[in-house]
């Protein structure tokens, strides 16, 4: 089961942290970790690769790949065009390629550049609470990628149903705000603009 690191916590001292920029929250929050086990498409962990506040232990890709339970992310917008089925195909196709260069004499870490970037990994990812409302900010946002923000929606269900206060923070930029902070120039028709 899951450890709320923020038991004890009233919603009145996250939202000093917040919204008063309460530098004893600020500290106290970024002292608080959770952890969460993810399992996401290797296109979406490169994203979160880049999220240094992240600390990241995933598995192998060349081990995911050996594991015949081994499953393939199809974003939405491929399953609702039509395309599911030759994607899949496609998928299938690299790791099929990956054996038989290993059946070749190809050493597993030259075969692995293969492998499609659909193909699920899992990972397990700790935070601190004040980097996890940034996270959630920018990732649940609308103009983020699907795969993420159901990715990050996860994330948010775990800690309300362990009646973590946190989670109610975990909104996307414009509702954290009142405004969108990055001033997107299509915005997501959400949040007000931010005016220059």
């Amino acid at each position: 089961g899951q450890v709320n690191p923020f038991a004890g916590w009233s919603v009145e001292d996250i939202r000093k942290g917040i919204i008063d920029h309460d530098p004893a929250t600020y500290s106290n929050l970024i002292q608080c970790k959770a952890q969460f086990l993810a399992k996401t498409d290797i296109s979406t962990y490169h994203e979160l690769f880049r999220q240094r506040t992240l600390d990241q232990t995933i598995d192998s890709f060349m081990s995911t790949m050996d594991n015949h339970d081994k499953t393939f992310f199809v974003p939405e917008t491929i399953k609702s065009r039509g395309f599911e089925n030759i994607y899949l195909y496609a998928c299938r196709s690299l790791e099929a390629l990956y054996s038989h260069l290993q059946m070749a004499g190809i050493r597993k870490q030259d075969a692995v550049g293969v492998v499609p970037h659909a193909l699920e990994v899992y990972s397990l990812l700790t935070i601190d609470g004040w980097n996890l409302i940034h996270l959630s900010g920018s990732r649940l946002c609308s103009t983020a990628k699907p795969s993420m923000r159901k990715w990050m929606q996860g994330m948010v269900d775990e800690l309300k149903a362990a009646n973590n206060p946190l989670s109610e923070y975990l909104v996307p930029k414009g509702k954290q705000y009142g405004f969108c902070p990055d001033n997107h120039p299509n915005g997501c028709n959400i949040c007000k603009v931010r005016k220059e």
